[in-house]
Protein backbone atom coordinates (compact mmCIF):
# COMPACT_ATOMS: atom_id res chain seq x y z
CA UNK A 1 0.00 0.00 0.00
CA UNK A 2 1.23 3.46 -1.00
CA UNK A 3 1.39 6.01 1.51
CA UNK A 4 3.46 8.53 0.03
CA UNK A 5 3.95 10.06 -3.58
CA UNK A 6 6.06 13.11 -3.39
CA UNK A 7 7.31 14.40 -6.86
CA UNK A 8 10.51 15.94 -7.30
CA UNK A 9 11.55 14.93 -3.55
CA UNK A 10 15.00 16.00 -4.26
CA UNK A 11 16.32 19.17 -6.08
CA UNK A 12 18.27 18.49 -9.30
CA UNK A 13 21.01 19.50 -6.97
CA UNK A 14 20.93 17.26 -4.69
CA UNK A 15 20.23 14.11 -7.87
CA UNK A 16 23.61 15.47 -9.27
CA UNK A 17 25.34 15.39 -6.06
CA UNK A 18 24.17 11.91 -5.53
CA UNK A 19 25.09 10.74 -8.97
CA UNK A 20 28.38 12.25 -8.92
CA UNK A 21 29.43 10.23 -6.05
CA UNK A 22 28.01 7.21 -7.61
CA UNK A 23 30.22 7.74 -10.25
CA UNK A 24 33.07 8.86 -8.86
CA UNK A 25 32.97 6.49 -5.75
CA UNK A 26 31.95 3.37 -7.05
CA UNK A 27 31.33 0.71 -4.35
CA UNK A 28 29.04 -1.89 -5.89
CA UNK A 29 28.48 -5.28 -4.58
CA UNK A 30 26.76 -8.32 -6.10
CA UNK A 31 24.22 -10.15 -3.58
CA UNK A 32 21.68 -12.21 -3.12
CA UNK A 33 18.54 -11.34 -2.28
CA UNK A 34 15.30 -13.43 -1.45
CA UNK A 35 11.72 -13.41 -2.96
CA UNK A 36 9.45 -13.31 0.05
CA UNK A 37 8.25 -16.63 0.21
CA UNK A 38 11.89 -17.75 -0.26
CA UNK A 39 11.24 -19.78 -3.36
CA UNK A 40 13.68 -17.42 -5.66
CA UNK A 41 16.63 -15.91 -5.28
CA UNK A 42 18.08 -13.15 -7.46
CA UNK A 43 21.29 -10.95 -7.74
CA UNK A 44 21.22 -7.29 -7.55
CA UNK A 45 23.52 -4.48 -7.31
CA UNK A 46 24.30 -2.79 -3.60
CA UNK A 47 26.46 0.18 -3.35
CA UNK A 48 28.33 0.41 -0.37
CA UNK A 49 27.70 3.69 1.94
CA UNK A 50 29.83 3.22 4.48
CA UNK A 51 33.48 3.77 5.20
CA UNK A 52 33.59 1.48 8.02
CA UNK A 53 30.82 -0.02 10.21
CA UNK A 54 31.08 -3.81 11.09
CA UNK A 55 28.17 -4.24 13.58
CA UNK A 56 25.33 -6.27 12.81
CA UNK A 57 22.09 -4.24 12.58
CA UNK A 58 19.29 -6.12 14.32
CA UNK A 59 15.72 -5.04 13.90
CA UNK A 60 14.75 -5.78 17.48
CA UNK A 61 17.77 -3.65 18.52
CA UNK A 62 17.37 -0.26 18.27
CA UNK A 63 21.17 0.20 19.70
CA UNK A 64 22.84 -1.56 16.66
CA UNK A 65 20.72 0.84 14.13
CA UNK A 66 23.46 2.37 11.93
CA UNK A 67 21.86 5.97 12.75
CA UNK A 68 22.22 5.40 16.35
CA UNK A 69 25.82 4.66 16.09
CA UNK A 70 27.87 7.64 17.50
CA UNK A 71 29.21 9.88 14.81
CA UNK A 72 28.01 7.76 12.03
CA UNK A 73 27.58 10.85 9.71
CA UNK A 74 31.33 10.75 9.37
CA UNK A 75 30.95 7.14 8.11
CA UNK A 76 29.03 8.13 4.85
CA UNK A 77 28.78 11.24 2.31
CA UNK A 78 27.45 14.09 2.95
CA UNK A 79 24.90 13.94 0.59
CA UNK A 80 23.51 10.55 1.82
CA UNK A 81 23.34 12.28 5.31
CA UNK A 82 21.54 15.13 3.65
CA UNK A 83 19.36 12.18 1.67
CA UNK A 84 18.91 10.92 5.37
CA UNK A 85 17.94 14.39 6.96
CA UNK A 86 15.52 15.07 4.22
CA UNK A 87 13.40 11.72 4.77
CA UNK A 88 13.66 12.92 9.15
CA UNK A 89 12.22 15.85 8.46
CA UNK A 90 9.33 15.00 5.90
CA UNK A 91 8.53 12.26 8.26
CA UNK A 92 8.65 14.24 11.45
CA UNK A 93 10.26 13.87 14.70
CA UNK A 94 8.84 10.62 15.78
CA UNK A 95 10.23 8.65 12.36
CA UNK A 96 13.71 6.66 13.59
CA UNK A 97 15.06 5.12 10.53
CA UNK A 98 16.01 1.40 11.05
CA UNK A 99 18.36 0.90 7.75
CA UNK A 100 19.07 2.46 3.87
CA UNK A 101 20.73 1.12 1.27
CA UNK A 102 20.87 1.90 -2.74
CA UNK A 103 19.66 -0.42 -5.15
CA UNK A 104 20.87 -0.94 -8.48
CA UNK A 105 19.50 -2.85 -11.11
CA UNK A 106 20.23 -2.84 -15.35
CA UNK A 107 18.31 -4.29 -18.21
CA UNK A 108 17.37 -8.01 -17.62
CA UNK A 109 18.19 -8.04 -14.29
CA UNK A 110 14.41 -7.41 -12.31
CA UNK A 111 14.41 -7.76 -8.09
CA UNK A 112 12.15 -10.50 -6.57
CA UNK A 113 8.58 -10.07 -5.31
CA UNK A 114 9.86 -9.59 -1.86
CA UNK A 115 8.41 -7.34 1.68
CA UNK A 116 10.72 -5.31 3.49
CA UNK A 117 9.23 -6.55 6.32
CA UNK A 118 7.77 -9.90 7.39
CA UNK A 119 5.14 -8.94 10.22
CA UNK A 120 2.28 -5.85 9.11
CA UNK A 121 3.64 -3.44 11.54
CA UNK A 122 1.59 -0.74 10.83
CA UNK A 123 4.79 1.69 12.46
CA UNK A 124 7.13 0.32 9.69
CA UNK A 125 7.41 2.66 6.63
CA UNK A 126 9.75 1.64 3.62
CA UNK A 127 11.23 4.86 1.07
CA UNK A 128 12.50 4.76 -2.13
CA UNK A 129 13.99 8.09 -3.83
CA UNK A 130 14.71 7.65 -6.93
CA UNK A 131 18.81 8.70 -7.95
CA UNK A 132 18.97 8.87 -11.65
CA UNK A 133 19.00 12.50 -13.03
CA UNK A 134 17.63 11.73 -16.33
CA UNK A 135 14.49 8.84 -17.03
CA UNK A 136 12.49 8.59 -19.56
CA UNK A 137 9.19 6.44 -19.32
CA UNK A 138 10.46 4.01 -22.81
CA UNK A 139 13.48 2.95 -20.25
CA UNK A 140 10.78 0.75 -17.92
CA UNK A 141 12.13 0.11 -14.92
CA UNK A 142 9.00 0.13 -12.98
CA UNK A 143 8.20 -0.01 -9.13
CA UNK A 144 5.73 -3.07 -9.28
CA UNK A 145 2.58 -3.59 -6.26
CA UNK A 146 1.27 -6.51 -5.32
CA UNK A 147 -1.67 -7.58 -3.91
CA UNK A 148 -1.96 -11.12 -1.86
CA UNK A 149 -2.89 -12.96 -5.01
CA UNK A 150 0.53 -11.83 -6.87
CA UNK A 151 -1.76 -9.67 -9.24
CA UNK A 152 -0.33 -6.01 -10.00
CA UNK A 153 -1.96 -3.56 -8.17
CA UNK A 154 0.24 -0.04 -8.71
CA UNK A 155 3.34 0.69 -11.22
CA UNK A 156 5.69 3.45 -10.65
CA UNK A 157 7.93 5.16 -13.01
CA UNK A 158 11.58 5.88 -11.49
CA UNK A 159 11.14 9.60 -12.17
CA UNK A 160 13.84 11.35 -10.64
CA UNK A 161 13.56 12.72 -7.06
CA UNK A 162 10.27 11.24 -6.86
CA UNK A 163 10.16 9.80 -3.26
CA UNK A 164 7.51 6.65 -2.27
CA UNK A 165 6.41 5.42 0.87
CA UNK A 166 5.07 2.01 1.38
CA UNK A 167 3.90 -0.17 4.08
CA UNK A 168 6.89 -2.05 4.62
CA UNK A 169 4.57 -5.55 4.91
CA UNK A 170 3.37 -4.88 1.34
CA UNK A 171 4.58 -6.89 -1.73
CA UNK A 172 7.08 -4.85 -4.26
CA UNK A 173 9.29 -5.91 -7.48
CA UNK A 174 11.93 -3.40 -8.68
CA UNK A 175 12.44 -4.04 -12.75
CA UNK A 176 15.41 -3.03 -14.24
CA UNK A 177 15.88 -1.02 -17.58
CA UNK A 178 15.03 -2.33 -20.72
CA UNK A 179 17.52 -0.61 -21.71
CA UNK A 180 21.21 -1.04 -22.56
CA UNK A 181 23.64 0.64 -20.39
CA UNK A 182 21.62 1.99 -18.20
CA UNK A 183 21.34 1.56 -14.19
CA UNK A 184 18.23 1.90 -12.39
CA UNK A 185 19.35 3.29 -8.93
CA UNK A 186 17.09 3.94 -6.04
CA UNK A 187 18.10 5.03 -2.13
CA UNK A 188 15.69 2.93 0.24
CA UNK A 189 15.42 3.57 3.75
CA UNK A 190 13.09 2.05 6.35
CA UNK A 191 11.76 3.24 9.81
CA UNK A 192 9.53 2.92 12.73
CA UNK A 193 7.37 5.93 13.75
CA UNK A 194 8.23 6.35 17.28
CA UNK A 195 5.14 6.29 19.87
CA UNK A 196 4.94 9.42 22.51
Amino acid sequence: MILRNIPNFLTKDELDLAWTEIVNNPQWQYSKRCSFDNSVTKNVWRYRMFSSYSGKILQSDPSTWFMNQPNWQSNISPIWVTILDKVMQAYGPNFQIFNFVINGLTKGQNDVIHRDLEDDISSYESTVIYLNPNWEESWGGPLLYYDNELNVTERILPEPGLLVGHNGSCLHQPLGPTVDDTLRVSFACGGYFKND
